[in-house]
């Protein structure tokens, strides 16, 4: 109940947040907004395995194979999807923006 609740706030919080920068306080850069997201989680992630609570795992013996063929693909698709969102806020209310959200996992 209580992670519900959180997904619910968190995700509305957000909605909200990400339409007072771009709209509101006149910040047309939706792709700063959004790295701004991913370069935090790489950082906290990359301080998680320095103090060793993460164990990373070899991919195999061709990691820039892997890298270049699975990764950067869905790398580069995930950003856009970022980028294209954080757009959505000049445009459309934040009430809308919140409504394709949720309907986006019944796709």
């Amino acid at each position: 109940g209580i992670a519900i609740c959180a997904h619910i706030v968190s995700g509305l919080t957000i909605v909200i947040v990400n339409k007072m920068i771009v709209h509101d306080h006149g910040l047309h850069a939706p792709a700063l907004v959004s790295s701004t997201g991913a370069l935090c989680t790489a950082a906290f992630t990359r301080l998680l395995v320095f103090f060793g609570v993460v164990n990373v795992k070899p991919v195999g013996p061709k990691p820039w194979d892997f890298a270049f063929r699975r990764a950067l693909p869905v790398g580069v698709f995930a950003a856009g999807s970022l980028c294209f969102g954080n757009m959505s806020y000049i445009y459309l209310d934040a009430g809308f923006v919140q409504m394709l959200k949720t309907g986006t996992p019944a796709l």
